[in-house]
């Protein structure tokens, strides 16, 4: 009787162990399933936060599609006019990515982090300006004085009546460096040949990316550190055209010129 009361109580035994065991595999296999729904759901999250943030890093360049003024009348006092225009809407585009890579740099900081679409903005400028890093980025990202910009244009395009100013859009002297070019123009394509725009914007905008992006002019952009002084400034552009100190010199007279209204 004894035994087969021991043989019960085993049976018992065995039974709530198997439901035990039943009830923690059980257990394991939904909270395994649970930490699987949990990281997947996370990822669908991360993904979806970084496709929004890559959405809204698209918007954060300001949009060139409609200009203020994309051609310049080639007469004097209208050529003047609207290419200080242009210069002047160009410098406001890098004051405002200025702006907003120095907010960036300050909250980083004082956080410790950095935002997703921050940091894929940040990014995309060091590519656009071709820097390795911030401090590049910032040498490279800044403006050019207007009287600058206006005397190069006036002395290299002859107040825009150049051949190439008025076929090719060209108005600071730019020249192909591989010798291909999209927009349509009497000249073939070649190394040396001007480099033809499909507008007067166009011009101004590859103007500003040689001097703020090309080896040549690394001395300028450091010197614009410290002024913004448009003869100063002028001193180190040597490089700019064959002539040397000679184009340098004739271009600072025609900034004194400006400066003075005289060409106005």
């Amino acid at each position: 009787m004894q035994s087969i009361t021991r043989l019960h109580k085993s049976r018992f035994f065995d039974y709530v162990l198997v439901v035990a065991l039943s009830i923690f595999l059980i257990t394991c296999t939904i909270g395994s399933d649970n930490r699987v729904a949990s990281l997947e759901h996370n990822a669908r999250v991360a993904s979806m936060q970084h496709e929004e943030a890559l959405a809204r890093s698209r918007t954060l360049r300001i949009d060139r599609s409609v200009p203020n003024r994309t051609e310049c009348e080639i007469t004097r006092p209208t050529f003047m006019t609207c290419l200080s225009a242009m210069v002047e809407e160009e410098n406001s585009i890098i004051n405002a990515y200025r702006k907003r890579a120095i907010e960036v740099a300050i909250s980083r900081d004082l956080t410790g982090s950095m935002e997703l679409e921050d940091a894929m903005w940040l990014e995309d400028m060091k590519a656009h300006y071709g820097a390795k890093d911030e401090r590049e980025l910032m040498l490279r990202m800044d403006v050019i004085p207007v009287e600058m910009a206006l005397a190069q244009s006036i002395l290299e395009s002859g107040w825009g009546q150049s051949y190439a100013a008025r076929v090719g859009k060209g108005l600071f002297g730019q020249i192909q460096s591989r010798g291909t070019h999209s927009v349509t123009v009497p000249w073939t394509p070649g190394p040396d040949r001007p480099q033809p725009f499909s507008s007067h914007r166009e011009s101004v905008i590859a103007y500003f990316m040689n001097l703020n992006t090309h080896p040549a002019y690394a001395g300028f952009r450091v010197a614009r550190e410290s002024t913004k002084d448009p003869i100063q400034l002028m001193n180190y552009m040597d490089r700019y055209s064959v002539r040397g100190r000679d184009y340098i010199r004739q271009v600072q007279g025609i900034i004194v010129s400006i400066q003075k209204s005289e060409l106005k």
